[in-house]
């Protein structure tokens, strides 16, 4: 379970930032952007903090990846874990997400399988795809939650539809298999859908299931 990068989040967060936010916050978020994009990671995490103390979430989850990986702040897992929180509590998704795969891994908190849930469901409700996708994982394997193939099968398709491309190829083998699988007419039908978006893009392992189905199509008019 893979902890993603938050910077084009907040790059959006702040293109459409309501003007409620403050204006202070808001100026001090702009100012870390930029200074972390040209690699100043010490003024960046500077302007991040002071942003964060005016409880601007995408500033607490930018300043939790540099104490994540020590970049113009000492390394400090706790406190990335910390930062996570503040910014999942304040709404930005991208960090609900990362919290989890924290407390997945139990790294800066205590492993808590129960809480990682929680914190995917959070994010799926939201709309994040990576978020849907580890959590019909654990829903798959049985960590957190109780084992349930038909939900894990369920979220896969969430977040394929969420453009999450692992996700459509997990959901297109699961169809294949017949994993979790209700009474479908085509079951072959709908793995192929699922593999032709996640080739589309860019999943070479859904390209080559989409490809292998298509072979064993008879009809023209199968993938219509």
């Amino acid at each position: 379970m893979k902890y993603k990068s938050l910077i084009v989040g907040a790059v959006v967060a702040l293109a459409l930032s309501p003007m409620a936010m403050a204006d202070n916050g808001k100026a001090l978020l702009e100012k870390g952007i930029n200074a972390y994009k040209k690699g100043d990671y010490a003024q960046a995490a500077q302007a991040f903090e002071q942003s964060c103390n005016d409880d601007v979430a995408p500033a607490c989850a930018l300043l939790s990846e540099l104490y994540d990986e020590g970049r113009g702040v000492p390394q400090d897992k706790k406190m990335t874990a910390q930062l996570l929180e503040k910014a999942c509590e304040g709404e930005f998704v991208g960090a609900c997400f990362n919290l989890g795969v924290k407390y997945n891994k139990g790294e800066g908190v205590k492993k808590d399988k129960k809480r990682a849930a929680e914190l995917y469901q959070r994010g799926c409700d939201r709309g994040d795809g990576a978020s849907c996708h580890n959590l019909g994982t654990m829903y798959y394997d049985g960590q957190g939650v109780k084992k349930d193939k038909t939900q894990a099968l369920m979220l896969y398709e969430t977040a394929c539809s969420s453009e999450h491309k692992q996700a459509c190829y997990d959901v297109s083998v699961m169809y294949l298999k017949g994993i979790g699988v209700r009474k479908y007419a085509n079951k072959e039908a709908i793995a192929a859908r699922f593999s032709n978006k996640g080739c589309k893009l860019g999943h070479q392992g859904c390209c080559q299931l989409f490809e292998e189905i298509k072979k064993r199509s008879e009809s023209p008019s199968f993938f219509r």
